[in-house]
């Protein structure tokens, strides 16, 4: 099996994601799917003048904007256009309403349900099958609530998440305004996406949100606009004095930061024994990225290591790269010879590696905290079919075009040919499998002393008869230092 996304280094591949993923290429400004019930948010917003809130109740509290329940509709529809023809879907996934004898909104043990269909019981209806509009991958994290009351957010002291007495909020009084990204939601008979939502158009408004905030009472509002007595005020010339319009640059392991150790500091979670960053949320199973940005945050508290006594990832590692907990030896370390090692790998080493071409996940596979990891839906990384247990013979093969092409758009195009081929010679070479010697045999006449090296002690480790046949044939003519030795040298232990 092949260490596939091992270290830091794996993060290499988010570059591409980042640029797919975030280009137009994923946006669908205009997408209008045709959905189950015929809302008009046009009449309901604009005719009827109901706030984005009385649906979307939780919006301002939760980071998602929750689409309403069955009952919500039916509280209303109760009493008006109760036969509607178009109601006839939210009829069918209505629950059975209860009895609310006592009038708390709430159902008690002792208010019974009214028996709608009559059968004696309690029936629940299938849900409303709504088709999403929004939809963003999975590596842009957007808070609903974040951005509606930017002027109340929590000064957190003890770091419990709630607000406690004594506590104090800390904000400007100002949020964004729902048709910043919804656009005139209250213009639309069908709901349409109005924004593309990727990640340069969230950037472009992160380096200036000024011209977006509003007062949080005017969030709902579609009609608003600044007036003279809105720039004018207290409130808005905070504003310019604590917002000033950022710069913001995004590194995805395409800059020489130590990621782990700003993730740590960030509260995102602490860095093992294993030195990778552990997660109480996700594991150790992340794609760390980095925004550098002249905005201010707050600091989140630092989160201590919850590794104990747990020494799992030390004892499996196989070259005993983690010489004690917290610290790693890089050298001895399989991700890094394997991926960043641009030479020669020792022998004390090569055996060790084993099967593995590109990186190792010992360390990471081995943690109990990834019991909480979760899969991505989005980002396509975590599995690639076409390397699910690949074919020895079909890599020894390839050339370096065949290498570019085959590799194209996942991070093991960036170790290059010559240090891909050299960690597939190594991974042969352990196998210790005889139908791989014709294809070993082959790279002995490559023009790269790293490849041939290789082939060397492949063929000494697979064939050693073989292996005297060929030294008797290439020694004298072969001028590098490090090949040479390789002849001279020979064992496989």
């Amino acid at each position: 099996m092949i260490g596939l996304f091992a270290g830091a280094s794996v993060l290499g591949g988010l570059v591409f994601f980042f640029w797919y993923y975030g280009s137009p290429r994923y946006t669908d400004v205009g997408y209008k799917p045709d959905q189950p019930i015929k809302y008009s948010h046009k009449f309901h917003v604009q005719s009827l003048g109901l706030d984005c809130r009385y649906c979307h109740s939780f919006v301002e509290v939760s980071h998602e904007a929750n689409v309403p329940s069955t009952n919500t509709c039916i509280n209303c529809h109760e009493h008006i256009e109760k036969d509607s023809y178009n109601l006839t879907v939210l009829k069918n996934s209505a629950q059975d309403p209860y009895e609310d004898l006592d009038g708390d909104g709430f159902w008690s043990e002792d208010e019974p349900f009214r028996d709608v269909n009559g059968n004696g019981e309690w029936d629940k209806g299938e849900p409303i099958n709504w088709v999403k509009i929004h939809m963003l991958p999975d590596y842009a994290y957007f808070n609903h609530s974040v951005h509606l009351n930017i002027g109340h957010k929590l000064i957190d002291e003890n770091g419990n998440g709630k607000w406690d007495e004594g506590e104090e909020y800390d904000g400007l009084g100002v949020g964004v305004g729902c048709v910043e990204c919804h656009g005139r939601i209250d213009q639309m008979e069908v709901v349409a996406q109005a924004e593309p939502l990727n990640m340069l158009w969230c950037l472009e408004c992160h380096r200036n949100p000024v011209p977006r905030l509003r007062p949080i009472s005017e969030i709902t509002n579609m009609d608003w606009e600044p007036t003279d007595t809105w720039k004018e005020s207290d409130t808005f010339v905070q504003i310019h004095k604590k917002i000033e319009p950022s710069q913001v640059k995004v590194f995805v392991d395409t800059a020489p930061l130590m990621e782990k150790p700003l993730a740590s500091a960030a509260g995102l979670g602490w860095q093992g024994k294993h030195t990778n960053l552990v997660s109480r949320n996700y594991g150790s199973w992340l794609f760390l990225g980095v925004i550098l940005t002249n905005i201010y945050f707050r600091n989140k508290k630092k989160i201590k290591s919850n590794c104990g006594t747990c020494s799992k990832c030390i004892d499996v590692c196989p070259t005993k790269a983690i010489i004690k907990p917290y610290t790693l030896d890089a050298r001895r370390c399989i991700s890094y010879l394997t991926i960043e090692h641009k030479t020669h790998i020792q022998k004390d080493f090569r055996i060790k590696i084993g099967n593995r071409i590109f990186g190792c996940d010992d360390c990471l596979a081995v943690c109990p905290w990834n019991k909480f990891a979760k899969k991505y839906s989005d980002i396509k990384l975590s599995y690639i079919k076409k390397l699910d247990m690949p074919n020895l013979k079909v890599f020894l093969s390839l050339s370096e075009n065949d290498f570019i092409i085959y590799f194209i758009g996942t991070p093991i195009r960036r170790l290059g040919y010559n240090r891909f081929m050299r960690n597939v010679l190594i991974a042969a070479a352990n196998s210790k499998d005889l139908n791989l010697v014709d294809e070993v045999l082959k790279k002995l006449d490559s023009s790269n002393e790293l490849i041939r090296a290789m082939a060397i002690w492949a063929l000494f480790c697979l064939d050693k008869p073989r292996f005297l046949l060929e030294k008797k044939k290439r020694l004298d003519k072969e001028k590098f230092y490090n090949v040479r030795q390789e002849w001279l040298n020979g064992e496989c232990n």
